[in-house]
């Protein structure tokens, strides 16, 4: 409603002005409930703990409307000794990235509960996130592109 007050609300141009500033909130945004859990120990406090169960319940909202996108990377080196030496040895890297493109607006928690286990805790969050819609829209079911960067592997 800032964008409407900052207008001059005279005339079909104050109208025109307000349709935008009351459109620009509906049109562009996603509302969801949903919540966050963070299973914690001694060694963490009680309110790290549920800020992190917050920050997970904003990453499901993100996942659900703008989906992910998940790259991995597999490196295998070895060295093999010459000679007598018969030692070879061998080392696998693994790196994955998973990437959540879209932006929060605003996020309000609702509630947040601790319950306490057997040797631990649960900190669970529930919230309310508005989310900017994505430009592009994402379908819902899994979908896996690969691709190799050999033909030949051993």
């Amino acid at each position: 409603m800032r964008l409407a007050s900052s207008c001059s609300l005279t005339g079909f141009a104050g109208l025109a002005c307000l349709f935008i500033a009351l459109s620009q909130g509906v049109v562009h945004a996603v509302v969801l409930d949903t919540h966050g859990e963070y299973h914690f120990g001694p060694e963490t406090s009680r309110n790290q703990a549920c800020h992190l169960a917050a920050e997970r319940a904003k990453v499901n909202a993100l996942s659900l409307v703008v989906g992910e996108q998940i790259s991995s990377e597999e490196k295998l080196t070895c060295q093999q000794s010459t000679g007598r030496d018969s030692t070879a040895s061998c080392e696998m890297n693994k790196n994955t990235w998973v990437f959540l493109d879209g932006n929060i607006r605003t996020a309000e928690k609702v509630s947040e509960t601790v319950k306490v286990l057997d040797g631990a805790s649960v900190c669970k969050v529930t919230m309310v996130v508005d989310i900017a819609n994505p430009k592009t829209k994402t379908n819902a079911y899994f979908d896996v592109k690969v691709s190799l960067n050999k033909k030949n592997y051993r």
